[in-house]
């Protein structure tokens, strides 16, 4: 069974902490790259014409697509979850998202993410910290895309 235990100040105080937006423009090959890559053959990812036929100004991209938007809080060197006390291996633990509107290509979408929680467990493996984060996603129009939740494991 995991214990929990406590974490040093400098972690602990990082719950709240929002990263700077990530935007990235979504063009229809990103679309079909994406489609192509999960290996799903929905015409709304790849026929423009049957997009705009199910109301769509576009090809919409599958749910998914939004992983490929941001990697925060990991993928700045110096972030303070990076010089912790833990090893190098981080593992993708959990994720969730709920959906609001589609995206599509011609989009702009913009994402922020805030840590939510931190907390770590010792198990058989040694010692591991749980980061839980909350991404919002927002196209051009100002209008919320969907919220991401997820949790990274650093052991």
């Amino acid at each position: 069974m995991a214990e929990a235990s406590a974490l040093p100040e400098e972690i602990a105080a990082l719950v709240g902490r929002e990263s700077p937006p990530v935007t990235v423009a979504v063009d229809t090959e990103q679309i079909r790259r994406f489609a192509e890559a999960i290996g799903d053959p929905n015409p709304l990812y790849y026929d423009e014409d049957y997009a705009r036929s199910k109301g769509f100004r576009s090809i919409i991209a599958p749910p998914t697509f939004l992983t490929s938007i941001g990697r925060w809080p990991w993928q700045r060197r110096d972030e303070t979850l990076l010089r912790v006390p833990y090893g190098r291996v981080a593992i993708h633990g959990e994720q969730e998202f709920e959906w609001f509107v589609p995206v599509q290509a011609g989009d702009t979408i913009t994402m922020t993410s805030r840590v939510v929680d931190i907390y770590e467990k010792t198990g058989r493996s040694g010692r591991m910290l749980f980061v839980v984060t909350e991404s919002r996603y927002t196209n051009q129009l100002g209008e919320l895309v969907a919220i991401g939740r997820s949790t990274g494991i650093r052991r």
